[in-house]
């Protein structure tokens, strides 16, 4: 598996804080290396077998490890798959229960995972977790799952999720490294029906159009790309980041996605420079209007908070009156009208309730 100049720093001083006693709960006092003979066994899977895609409704599959009795501390996963047939159709998404060390400065994430953009490119998947030592007490046993991605065809015929067994290793809280037991699951992606007696005709991919507002936005205003997450509890069911979306003349955006599933979802919606807005208990429909409460204005840095950082980010680029938006700073023109001004500012400071207003 090779990485990045950038994550093998990262990954560097991550050992150099884990060889400190006590610091970092798994590795603190180093990864023992035992005979296989001695070591306690864990499985690891994919939760469909087979995956069976189709072009227009992506598959949910949850990376899953059996770990038994074993208290896991740590988890290394590396899986291909075939992507002139599959793509990944959302960001994975990994588990709160194995949280990246803190010192990390990652919160609740995983302190690697691919990104969509990166596995749909190369065809692989690397996740590596590790157990925060805050919750070295507490660490989690049985059937975990891992991950979870959605998966949509782009070809036809069949294929597989292959874990790389050289490049997987799971370790305990004692720090001993575990015998993995992996198991892969088939892909069947279909195969493109075709009449010989009329000619080809393209069947439009099913959508679902979304709508939602902006603070402060009343007029057209600029593109965006916003991440608009389906969750079913606090299961991740599909997420996109890759439509974009426009606005009309009342400031109202709108776009569509290819998720259509029935069912019904908590839709959390996220746009630069606005905190995330969670929509609950909606309904799948062709047509879905999320206009009724508008995203707040004033996350800058995508943190998905607005703190005193956030306001001091915006008034380093308010250095006039009125300040052509454009370009970078152009998050910071919060009414669209091409400038920032102090309309912006109060917009912003509006929303500045408290020393850390979180979003959804």
């Amino acid at each position: 598996m090779k990485f990045s100049l950038e994550t093998r720093k990262v990954i560097s001083i991550a050992v150099i804080f884990f060889a400190i006693p006590l610091t970092v709960y798994f590795v603190a006092i180093g990864i023992k290396t035992r005979s296989q003979a001695s070591a306690n066994s864990v499985s690891l899977s994919f939760s469909q077998d087979p995956v069976i895609l189709n072009p227009s409704t992506p598959a949910q599959v949850n990376l899953v490890l059996n770990a038994g009795t074993s208290p896991i501390g740590f988890a290394n996963i590396e899986f291909t798959f075939d992507n002139t047939k599959v793509n990944l159709a959302s960001e994975i998404t990994t588990t709160p229960t194995l949280e990246s060390p803190k010192f990390l400065n990652q919160g609740n994430t995983a302190i690697l995972k691919t990104t969509m953009q990166e596995a749909n490119q190369t065809g692989k998947v690397d996740i590596v977790l590790g157990l925060d030592p805050s919750d070295a007490a507490n660490p989690p046993t049985g059937v975990i799952n891992l991950a979870n991605f959605s998966f949509i065809s782009v070809g036809s015929g069949t294929s597989t999720l292959s874990f790389n067994n050289a490049s997987i290793q799971v370790v305990d809280t004692s720090s001993n490294a575990l015998t993995v037991n992996s198991t892969n699951s088939n892909v069947n992606t279909g195969t493109p029906v075709s009449s010989p007696t009329t000619s080809p005709t393209s069947t439009p991919t099913p959508t679902t159009a979304i709508k939602f507002k902006l603070q402060g936005v009343n007029q057209t205003g600029r593109q965006e790309t916003p991440t608009i997450t389906f969750m079913q509890g606090s299961t991740v069911i599909y997420t996109t980041n890759v439509t974009n979306f426009d606005s009309n003349s009342s400031g109202i955006y709108s776009g569509t996605v290819i998720f259509t599933t029935p069912g019904t979802y908590d839709i959390y919606v996220k746009v630069p420079g606005y905190l995330q807005k969670k929509f609950a208990g909606i309904t799948l429909a062709p047509s879905i209007d999320l206009t009724g409460a508008s995203l707040l204005a004033g996350d800058f840095n995508g943190d998905n908070k607005i703190t005193i950082a956030d306001l001091a980010q915006m008034l380093s680029q308010y250095t006039a009156l009125t300040v052509p938006a454009s370009g970078n700073n152009a998050i910071y023109d919060i009414n669209n009208d091409g400038n920032i001004t102090i309309v912006d500012v109060a917009t912003a400071l509006s929303n500045y309730t408290q020393l850390v207003v979180q979003g959804d």
